[in-house]
């Protein structure tokens, strides 16, 4: 391995073809925390309160995992937003 190798930092193994499904992941994911956040109708950080806060932060770690692996599939994502989603609805 070459330190430093500027392609290998940014495609490294990665199928150029792969890069569109990342945008595509990552669109769903942005989506879905979009109609997330809008559901619980916050504005700001402020309003959050700290449940929250590590909703939010979950919702990004599984929007991030499915962005970025290709061994990771969207529907597992889906049913942790929605598992989620009725999670908020039953505490909140």
């Amino acid at each position: 391995m070459k330190a430093f190798d500027l392609h290998r930092m940014a495609f490294d193994k990665v199928p150029f073809d792969f890069l569109g499904e990342v945008a595509l992941r990552s669109l769903y994911t942005f989506v879905l925390v979009f109609l997330f956040l809008k559901m619980t109708g916050r504005r700001g950080v402020r309003q959050m309160s700290l449940f929250e806060v590590l909703i939010i932060l979950t919702l990004g770690s599984a929007a991030g995992d499915v962005a970025f692996y290709d061994d990771v599939p969207m529907v597992p994502v889906l049913i942790v937003f929605i598992t989620l989603a009725l999670l908020y609805r039953l505490v909140m």
